[in-house]
């Protein structure tokens, strides 16, 4: 949900920039759980094509910046993500501490809450790059 909301926000400001959405644990190929796809179509968007990968060294090596859905995640990469390029998605958009709920295993409604965190996170990043690029 994060790379689909994401690169939706960035594409309609007119901001360049390549996202991909990667997992700790992920289950390679796993499709996007009907949760998570209910709730990225009530946004217009769709998770149909998306699967799930593990991040890898050399994606960490590729980034600009690495942003985490949690603290914990942030914590777990720290020993193979340098320290300038990691951070947790609320943290490098809204400049404040906190995860982003994980929504797995919930109702609807919990991934629609979480959607919306993203959302929120999303549209600071943007506002963040969007002002970057001003300069």
């Amino acid at each position: 949900m994060a790379e689909a909301v994401t690169r939706a926000v960035l594409k309609r400001d007119g901001i360049e920039a390549e996202v991909s959405s990667r997992g700790l644990f992920a289950h390679d190929g796993e499709p996007a759980s009907d949760y998570a796809k209910l709730a990225m179509k009530n946004y217009g968007l769709s998770l149909d094509e998306h699967t799930a990968k593990t991040i890898s060294r050399e994606d960490i090596a590729s980034a600009d910046i690495v942003l985490t859905m949690t603290g914990s995640i942030k914590q777990a990469l720290s020993a193979v993500c340098p320290a300038e390029k990691l951070f947790t998605f609320k943290e490098y958009s809204l400049g404040e501490d906190g995860d982003i709920s994980d929504p797995f295993g919930g109702s609807p409604s919990v991934y629609m809450e979480c959607a919306e965190e993203i959302l929120k996170c999303a549209e600071a990043l943007a506002e963040k790059l969007g002002a970057k690029t001003d300069k």
